[in-house]
C-alpha cells in the first residue's frame, strides 16, 4: 500500500510526505478488500523496506545501499569511501550503520534536513565509482548527464551548491577528526569533485493480511475466511516475523503466488 498515501499516513504518521518508490498498482486495494470482509492484519508494526532514490530523477541507486549496509567484505564498490553530509552540510553519520536507520532518521525530517549528499573526488570516480550502475543499468554517465551526479571543479564550488559547514566537514573529513572517515579517502584540491544528491523512498510493507501456511486468509476471530487468499505484498511478511532482514519483492511473490493457486486447487477438489 505504498502508494496510498492515506494508507501510509494511517500505520506510519512519523513520516513526513514520504516519496514513495513503489509501483502506482500498490493502493492497498488487496488489504482493504480483505479488511472489508473481517480479515485480520499482522506485523503493521514491523515497518516497510526502503530505497534510496537519486533526488532529481528518482533513480533506485543499489550501489549506495551497500553502503549501509556494509558489505565491504564483498568488495562492493566505494565501500565507506564517500563522504557523506546532510542538507547543511554536516557530516552524516558512520556509513557502517544500516540504511533503514538513515531512511526512517529523514524521512522525519523537511527541508535540508530531509535528504543527503554523497561526494567523491576524480581518484575514487576514475577506480571504482564511474563503473557503477543504478537500478535498470543506468550507467554513471547518464546520472551525470541526467543532472543527478553534479560534476565541480574545485571544493570551493561544490561547497557553494551544498553550502552551510561544507568546507569545514570536508577539512574534519581529511584529518579524520572524530574518527569519521575510516576510508583512508581524502577530497583534495585539483581535483574534480562529484556530488549526488539522494533521499530515502517507502518501498514495500512488511505488514499485511493475516493467512495460515498455505495463504488462506485469516479473520480477527482466528477462522479462516472461505473463498480468500492472499500472496505477496498483500500479506504479512511470515519470514520478517521470523527476524530474516530482507524479504521482499519478486521471490516472495512468485513462491507465495504458487502456493495460494495450489491451495485454491485443493481447496476446489
Amino acid at each position: 500500500f505504498m502508494s496510498n498515501p492515506e494508507m501510509v499516513a494511517e500505520y506510519y504518521d512519523e513520516y513526513i510526505d514520504p516519496v514513495s518508490s513503489a509501483m502506482t498498482t500498490a493502493d492497498g486495494s488487496s488489504i482493504e478488500l480483505g479488511t472489508e470482509v473481517g480479515a485480520d492484519l499482522i506485523g503493521m508494526e514491523l515497518g516497510f523496506s526502503q530505497l534510496w532514490l537519486t533526488a532529481r530523477s528518482h533513480i533506485e541507486i543499489p550501489f549506495f545501499h551497500f553502503d549501509g549496509l556494509n558489505f565491504a567484505k564483498y568488495g562492493t564498490p566505494g565501500i565507506h569511501k564517500k563522504l557523506h553530509v546532510d542538507g547543511n552540510g554536516d557530516f552524516y553519520t558512520n556509513p557502517s550503520i544500516s540504511y533503514r536507520d538513515w531512511c526512517h532518521d529523514l524521512m522525519q525530517k523537511t527541508g535540508d534536513a530531509a535528504y543527503i549528499w554523497m561526494v567523491w573526488d576524480q581518484d575514487l570516480h576514475d577506480a571504482e565509482l564511474g563503473s557503477v550502475t543504478g537500478f535498470g543499468g543506468t550507467s554513471m554517465e547518464e546520472l551525470i548527464n541526467l543532472g543527478d551526479v553534479q560534476i565541480f571543479d574545485s571544493i570551493e564550488e561544490a561547497a557553494a551548491k551544498i553550502g552551510g559547514n561544507f568546507l569545514n566537514t570536508v577539512d574534519a573529513w581529511n584529518n579524520n577528526e572524530g574518527s569519521i572517515n575510516d576510508s583512508g579517502e581524502t577530497l583534495d584540491e585539483g581535483k574534480k569533485i562529484y556530488a549526488m544528491k539522494v533521499l530515502p523512498s517507502i518501498y514495500q510493507p512488511y505488514g499485511g493480511l493475516k493467512t495460515d501456511i498455505d495463504l488462506r486468509v485469516i479473520d480477527t476471530n482466528g477462522n479462516v475466511i472461505p473463498g480468500l487468499y492472499a500472496a505477496g505484498d498483500a500479506t504479512g511478511s511470515p519470514e520478517r516475523q521470523e527476524g530474516m532482514k530482507y524479504t521482499a519483492g519478486v521471490t516472495v511473490a512468485m513462491s507465495f503466488g504458487r502456493v495460494a493457486a495450489e491451495t485454491m486447487i485443493e481447496d476446489k477438489e
